[in-house]
Formats: C-alpha cells, structure tokens, sequence
C-alpha cells in the first residue's frame, strides 16, 4: 500500500480539568478565555488566548470558583458579578452540549407514524438508549 491510502490516525490533544485535575481528551471538556479582562466561556473552542479547561459538570465549575483556579490560571482578580455571568454562559454551554458530540450534530430518526401518534399527547421519550 501506498503512503496515500494509508491515513494514520490522529491522537485527540487531552487537557486538564483546573477543578479536579483530571486529564481528559480536549473535546470533552469547555474551554474558558478571557475577553476584555473578563472571563467568558468558550464552547466552540474558538476565541483567542489563554483558555482553562473544566469538566461538563455543575461541580467542576463550583469548585473551579471555590479554590480560586481562574485566579490563578489567568493571575488576575474577578467580581462577583463577572463570576456569576461565568456560571450563566456555563450552564447555557452545558444545555447546548447535551445534543451534541464533538463537532458534529445528532440526528435522532423518527418515524412518521410514531410522530402523528404523538400529536397532542404529552410524551416524553429517553433518547439515551
């Protein structure tokens, strides 16, 4: 076989969580940047500068602002105010993950009858099978 047709593998980058130090590969975690000298949540993974990584969890983020982390990653002091707008743009980060992996999106494949049936009803459906 050529070069060509053989395509290595690339290997994820792993990043660690600033809360609980774990290393986990750098899709699963959320990135955090400063803009402006004030912290902001980086779901795409996009913005420029210095990032922090944290877990997908509430916990993370908790003790991630407990231990003062962003104070030491970044070497600077926050408000309260900007903390809080942190958690908000957090948990909206969170909420926009939940359907998606990575870079690409989740289709989820329903049947026309299944939807018809469900018309006025209220059902709700675990779509984590």
């Amino acid at each position: 076989m050529t070069k060509k047709k053989q395509q290595k593998k690339r290997k994820t980058p792993n990043r660690t969580c600033i809360a609980c130090r774990k290393v986990k590969p750098k899709t699963d975690l959320i990135r955090c940047t400063l803009q402006d000298g004030k912290p902001v949540v980086d779901c795409e993974g996009r913005l420029g500068g210095r990032g922090a990584n944290l877990c997908p969890t509430k916990e993370c983020l908790i003790a991630a602002i407990e231990k003062g982390a962003f104070n030491r990653v970044w070497k600077t002091g926050f408000k309260e105010e900007d903390l809080e707008s942190l958690k908000r743009d957090f948990v909206a980060c969170l909420e926009k993950r939940k359907f998606r992996k990575g870079a690409k999106s989740l289709v989820y494949r329903v049947k026309a009858s299944e939807v018809e049936g469900a018309v006025g009803k209220n059902l709700t459906r675990k779509l984590d099978k």
